[in-house]
């Protein structure tokens, strides 16, 4: 992987075939890249391990649609399925599906959780939640 990461077009193991280096040279000749079996298999588990991580790590709020953080920051601010619905030209049934889909996608079940969610991700204050609840 370094080989490539520094330039390499190919890599294959000394104790390859002549038929694996022809192979390998054909296809750099034709501008792609080219990785010998056992190394290529190793590169394709390190690739997927990668992806799995990275997603790991990714935000959930990134995979959130326009209308889920709508939905999102209304219900935060304290407002019902039926007022955001009225304020989104959207039924209130529908409002309760976007919720149900975003709380999925960011880990919630409640909607405490989500306020507290938002919170953490600075979306809203504990300043402006204290206004809702007097």
């Amino acid at each position: 992987m370094e080989a490539l990461q520094n330039g390499a077009s190919a890599y294959i193991l000394k104790r390859s075939r002549a038929a694996e280096l022809k192979k390998a040279v054909r296809e750099v000749a034709q501008g792609r890249r080219y990785l010998g079996p056992p190394l290529s298999e190793r590169a394709i588990e390190t690739y997927l391990r990668a992806l799995q991580e990275d997603a790991v790590l990714e935000d959930p709020y990134a995979f959130l649609t326009n209308r889920e953080r709508e939905v999102l920051h209304l219900t935060v601010s304290g407002q019902t399925s039926t007022a955001i619905g009225e304020q989104l030209s959207i039924s209130p049934r529908t409002v309760e599906k976007h919720r149900a889909n975003l709380m999925q996608k960011l880990g919630v079940h409640n909607k405490a959780e989500l306020v507290q969610y938002a919170l953490s991700r600075g979306l809203i204050t504990s300043k402006s939640t204290r206004s809702q609840d007097e």
